[in-house]
């Protein structure tokens, strides 16, 4: 997957502030660790998967961090978000409906719980026209 810009950590980091600023909840990182394996996942699954499409690699954005439960609060709003923002760094901007919206906040509660994954994530945010 030549040309992907991957997020990194400090993105990461701005993007759950943001999300933290925007909607509230408590700051911070609850484990450094965590946050480093989910910010890195998009990118091993690039390179081991080359045929991986950039929604696929969206969705591991969002459902690392929202499983991997790096920050205090915010991990499912810190995922989906760090997830739009990296398709837009990739020239693939979504402009979720309302309605897309509360199905993405249903699928992110669904994740968060283990009960749906990257497959049904990546399938929906390609669904979003941008």
């Amino acid at each position: 997957m030549d040309g992907i810009i991957f997020l990194t950590v400090d993105e990461v980091v701005f993007i759950h502030q943001d999300q933290i600023k925007r909607y509230g909840g408590t700051p911070g990182i609850l484990n450094p660790g965590s946050l480093e394996s989910a910010v890195a996942a998009p990118e091993f699954s690039a390179y081991y998967n080359p045929g991986s499409d950039i929604h696929w690699l969206a969705a591991h954005y969002a459902v690392h961090l929202t499983q991997n439960h790096a920050f205090h609060d915010g991990n499912n709003r810190t995922g989906i978000a760090s997830a739009l923002v990296f398709l837009a760094m990739n020239g693939t901007p979504k402009q979720p409906t309302p309605k897309a919206m509360r199905e993405l906040e249903a699928l992110m509660v669904d994740i968060a719980q283990h009960l749906r994954g990257k497959e049904d994530l990546s399938e929906l945010l390609r669904s979003i026209r941008p």
